[in-house]
Parts: structure tokens; C-alpha cells; sequence
């Protein structure tokens, strides 16, 4: 079997026994979604809903850049700007080299990312809509609590 599909599979399985909350928004101590005597529907009904979906294992630019079409929505979730935490560096460069691709797309993209006035001034050619938002999915209490801003940056 192909790593990915392993990958994806295995994604899958955690996600519904849930013991992933992150990713499902719920509490690991609940009752499991899975149902073995519904499993092999469950199955043919992702099976048909992501028939046509492609995974890709590339740098982001390059995916952008491989699948522009003017019929094409990307949406793109890079690390928040100027945040620490994240797996792989962004850096500021990063950010440039996006907007630099964004700016020439022939399909249609939408951006999320923290409100920073450096965010505002490095994609400043797009359309902003600020959001105020609470992190529902937080462990933490005290992070749910905090009201954050953020921008959808998009050229539509």
C-alpha cells in the first residue's frame, strides 16, 4: 500500500474513534463515532465524496503554481506572522514569495492569517475582511477565552 494512502487511512481511523479533539472539536473522553456495523458504508460514502481529490506532497508555491486554473479556488493557511511554535520556519520572505505568486494567479484564493499590521502591509493589494474569533478547539480554557483578530485576504 502507498505511504499516503496509508497516511490518510490511518487519519481517518484516529479521527473517528476520536482521539484527535484538535481535530474533531470534541473530547477524547466521549462516546467513538465508530460504528463497525456502518464502517464499510462509511467507507464507499468517503470513497465517492473524494474520488476526484488529489494529495499532493509539494512546496505550497509549486501546488499553487501546478494547479492555476481561472475555475481554481486556493485556500491558503500559512503559520501566523511573527508567531513562534510552528514545525517549519516562515519567514518573512515566505510571505513575500506568496503574495508575489497570489498576485499572478489566474484562478481565485482566499488567505487566513492572525491580524498584524505587517500582514496588512505585505498583501495590501488584496481585499481584507477582519474577523474576531474565539479558538473553540483550545485545551485551554483560558485561550478560549481570548478574543483574537484575524483577516481573510483574498482577491475576489
Amino acid at each position: 500500500m502507498h505511504y499516503h494512502t496509508w497516511a490518510a487511512k490511518v487519519a481517518w481511523l484516529i479521527q473517528s474513534l476520536n482521539y484527535c479533539p484538535v481535530t474533531t472539536g470534541t473530547a477524547a473522553s466521549g462516546p467513538s463515532r465508530l460504528n463497525l456495523l456502518t464502517l464499510e458504508d462509511s467507507l464507499l460514502e468517503i470513497h465517492w465524496r473524494l474520488k476526484s481529490v488529489v494529495i499532493e506532497h509539494l512546496p505550497a508555491l509549486d501546488c499553487i503554481r501546478r494547479y492555476d486554473r481561472p475555475e481554481t479556488l486556493f485556500y491558503c493557511d500559512p503559520p501566523y506572522y511573527a508567531t513562534a511554535g510552528y514545525a517549519v520556519p516562515f519567514k518573512g520572505e515566505d510571505y513575500t514569495n506568496l503574495r508575489d505568486t497570489l498576485a499572478g494567479i489566474k484562478g481565485l484564493f482566499m488567505l487566513s492569517l492572525n491580524d498584524h499590521p505587517d500582514v496588512r502591509d505585505i498583501f495590501s493589494g488584496f481585499r481584507f475582511k477582519s474577523l474576531t474569533l474565539r479558538y473553540s478547539a483550545s485545551r485551554s480554557e483560558t485561550s478560549r477565552s481570548v478574543v483574537r483578530k484575524e483577516v481573510l485576504i483574498s482577491n475576489f
